[in-house]
This record gives C-alpha cells, structure tokens and sequence, in this order.
C-alpha cells in the first residue's frame, strides 16, 4: 500500500520527467513547432473531453432529470457542438499533417488508451472509491 508520501513522490517524477520530455523536445524542433505540437494535442484531447461531455448531458437529462429535459437544450445543442467538434478534428487530420504536427494524435489516442487501462485495473482492483463518492453526491 503506498502512503499519500510516495504518491506524491511518484507523481512528481512522472512530473519532472514530462517537462524534462517537453524541453528536449522543444530543442529538437524548435519552440515554434512544439507551440504547434501542443496546440493540436491540446485541440483534440478537448475535443474528446467535451464530447463526452456532451454525451453526458444527453444521457444525464433523459434519464436522471427527465422532468427538467428540454429538447432543444439537451439534444439539439449537444449534438450540434459533437458534430463541430467532429469537424475541427476531421479538418485538423485530413490531410494528415505531416511530422511532428502528425504525431499529436497518436499522443492523445495513447493517453485516452492509458486512462481507460487505469479505469479498468480500478476496476478490477476494486479501488473505486471516486465512483462510490460520485453516487453519494448524486443522493443529495
């Protein structure tokens, strides 16, 4: 069982060593290029991000707060924001951008996998305890 001191002291060597990565590769293709680098890895991880908050929205008034539904706030909203964000990302891929620009999907596909692994092995692990939390804030 790790204690709350070794979580930290993990968390900040996968930290230092992310900005370690960044700085080297900001030297390898120049500022400019990692400015570009990131702003597509940060466009496509909010688009996944808010698309799934959108979905939510939509599962969330149809089933939770069915008395509060507006057809148009919760389905026509939602699915007009999911088919924009779709295209931002479409637009941004085809035709695939070339190098380094390229691999910042490959970088938001790996870390969207990753999450998922983590969710899974709490899961399995049973660690779920930010679930049981979330379903005794929605009693209240």
């Amino acid at each position: 069982m790790l204690t709350v001191h070794w979580r930290l002291a993990i968390l900040e060597m996968v930290e230092s060593g992310a900005g370690k990565a960044a700085r080297s590769n900001a030297r390898l293709i120049g500022p400019k290029m990692e400015f570009d680098v990131m702003g597509v890895v940060i466009t496509f991880t909010l688009s996944v991000i808010y698309t799934m908050g959108n979905i939510g929205v939509m599962f969330y008034y149809r089933k939770e707060k069915l008395w509060e539904f507006n057809f148009i706030l919760h389905i026509v909203f939602p699915v007009t924001g999911i088919i924009v964000l779709f295209l931002v990302v479409y637009n941004s891929l085809i035709p695939w951008p070339e190098a380094p620009i390229g691999y910042a999907f490959w970088v938001v596909l790996t870390w969207l996998i990753l999450g998922i692994f983590v969710l899974l092995i709490m899961k399995w692990t049973g660690k779920e305890g930010w679930a049981k939390k979330r379903r005794i804030i929605n009693r209240c």
